[in-house]
């Protein structure tokens, strides 16, 4: 088959389309992705829990429970003398 100029610039048209249809494509994935606020909740969630255990050493969401939970806070027995030998 003999190549004309009038097909010449078929692929550079075609590589255009390409780009402009995966264009359109990332743009409205990242449109949904802001009108949902995914990328928030993929961010947000896991952080809420590692800053909690930071701040208060304990995976509960709510301050007040997380501080009653917390290690420090359980009441324990302590002696400095130790047990009487028997």
């Amino acid at each position: 088959m003999k190549r004309t100029r009038h097909n010449s610039g078929q692929m550079v048209v075609e590589a255009v389309l390409l780009i402009v249809v995966f264009l359109g494509i990332t743009q409205m994935v990242s449109q949904y992705f802001k009108d949902n606020q995914l990328m928030r909740q993929f961010v947000e969630v896991p952080y809420t829990k590692v800053k909690h255990m930071a701040q208060n050493g304990n995976w509960f969401a709510d301050r007040d429970e997380s501080i009653r939970n917390h290690p420090m806070h359980l009441k324990r027995h302590v002696s400095y003398e130790g047990e009487p030998v028997q």
